[in-house]
């Protein structure tokens, strides 16, 4: 992660703590105590944080593991990432989030759009276009072209 993604967050962090104090202050509490129970509550939101992330990148990588994908390796197969958005639910978004992350942060539209483009029922009319395309080749062949050399 990069250090910039922490800087404005640790401000509002102080400024935060800062006014809690003077406020604590003004109502007469000693600056000390002041000052160790506003640490004291940065403390625990920050431990609380730690623990929800430490949860939520578990259950990302249990949902990865379900669907046959690898967080270690990097490497996404395109058929298990299929499997996985056409599950429904918090999984859909999380392979919304791998292709957006494995496409340069595209957006979520283009990425939904992908997955669409890959369903089974989109295939079947893929393929009809095809047979359509490949019928109008053979109408068109016999019309002049083909026999040339005789």
């Amino acid at each position: 992660m990069e250090p910039k993604m922490f800087i404005k967050p640790a401000i509002r962090i102080s400024i935060f703590a800062a006014v809690v104090i003077g406020i604590l202050i003004l109502f007469g509490v000693t600056w000390w105590i002041a000052l160790l129970s506003v640490l004291g509550v940065i403390a625990v939101v920050a431990l609380i944080a730690y623990i929800v992330i430490r949860r939520q990148r578990k259950k990302f990588t249990d949902t990865l593991k379900a669907f046959n994908i690898d967080p270690q390796s990097g490497r996404v197969n395109p058929a298990d990432l299929k499997r996985m958005y056409n599950s429904g639910g918090d999984a859909q978004k999380q392979a919304v989030l791998i292709y957006r992350m494995a496409n340069n942060n595209c957006p979520e539209a283009e990425a939904h759009k992908f997955f669409k483009s890959m369903s089974v029922f989109n295939r079947a009319e893929q393929i009809q276009e095809i047979q359509k395309m490949q019928a109008q080749q053979r109408k068109g062949k016999g019309k002049g072209k083909g026999n040339m050399f005789r």
